[in-house]
């Protein structure tokens, strides 16, 4: 008997059914040409699909941050808002918060036989500028697992928002200015409303920062708004805080103090100016998205994909593992 299903890994979270075929945050541009593509957030590594000839879905959100980062229009888009459900042959698909960044989601997905729950990349907790990820119940639930440690368990966010507003404070008392470096989409958009909220200070930031301050200024009303300036062009304040996304360490101006806001802080060790900020749930936040979705199997598909999945199957009490490999031989099933 043939399969009526196929899911796993195919440069990118692969499902075909006999009506339908979906490819999930790709990472190649070599893709099946027939799948529609699914694309959670606009991070990178996440949306190679919005350069293919595919349909494609996403957030107007992910789409516009891609756009005006790499400054090209995407072609074959159909936009789904969060809460919004598309049909797609015999399968239906939703659109979830994810808590990540701006416009990500989480896609669920009903099946002839099951429901799955693709996370993309999650976070568990509000921050200034997020909401934090609802678990779904569902049959499948496909969750990555960056930081499927137990080395990491993050501080809460008020702690380390209090240590970086009282970090850059002591600069400026200092007569130096604080920079802090952060990844342009999604977590310097959380430190300059850090610093919109908290403190008096201008705040400065670089060309990519700001095209991405752009576009969540459009999705966002007044009262939600960035306030900040862009670095090229700019009158120097005397007083000021810089938020930029150049590489840690490319700073070489005197009078200075750098910072960096990361997850990987935990292990990190530098510690003075290294903040464990995450757009990530951590390892425990992660199993109890897990235990609250209720799944029946766990597919990893990222990050600590082997080692996660064993801890998954003790501490869950659910049958985990990385997700497999999609081989030629299954894919002749879906011709």
């Amino acid at each position: 008997m043939r399969k009526t299903e196929n899911l796993g890994w195919l440069g990118g979270v692969y499902l075909a059914t006999k009506e339908a075929k979906l490819l999930l945050d790709p990472v190649t541009a070599k893709m099946d040409e027939d799948a529609c593509i699914l694309i959670s957030h606009a991070h990178a590594d996440h949306t190679i699909g919005f350069t293919s000839r595919n349909i494609k879905y996403s957030t107007i959100e992910t789409k516009r941050v891609f756009e005006e980062l790499r400054g090209i229009r995407v072609k074959g888009f159909h936009p789904i808002r969060i809460g919004e459900s598309v049909q797609l042959g015999d399968l239906k698909v939703k659109a979830l918060n994810s808590g990540h960044i701006l416009g990500s989601t989480q896609f669920l997905i009903e099946t002839p036989e099951k429901t799955i729950l693709y996370t993309g990349d999650i976070n568990c907790v509000d921050t200034l500028t997020t909401e934090a990820a609802d678990p779904v119940k569902c049959d499948t639930l496909i969750i990555e697992g960056t930081y499927g440690d137990p080395a990491y368990r993050f501080p809460s966010r008020e702690t380390v928002y209090n240590k970086i507003v009282k970090w850059a404070v002591k600069a400026v008392k200092k007569g130096r200015t604080p920079i802090l470096h952060v990844y342009a989409t999604g977590k310097a958009q959380e430190v300059v409303k850090l610093f919109n909220e908290y403190t008096i200070l201008p705040v400065v930031v670089d060309s990519r920062v700001a095209l991405v301050n752009k576009v969540f200024n459009e999705h966002k009303n007044d009262e939600s708004r960035l306030r900040y300036l862009k670095f090229e062009g700019f009158d120097e304040p005397n007083v000021h805080v810089e938020v930029t996304a150049k590489p840690y360490g490319s700073v070489s101006r005197s009078n200075v103090v750098v910072g960096r806001a990361t997850g990987w802080a935990l292990t990190d060790r530098v510690s003075d100016g290294c903040f464990p900020l995450s757009s990530h749930a951590d390892f425990y936040q992660l199993l109890a998205f897990i235990e609250a979705s209720s799944p029946k199997e766990v597919y990893v598909f990222t990050g600590f994909t082997d080692s996660f999945a064993k801890y998954i199957k003790r501490m869950v009490k659910v049958e985990a593992k990385p997700i497999p490999i999609v081989t030629q031989r299954r894919l002749l099933d879906f011709k």
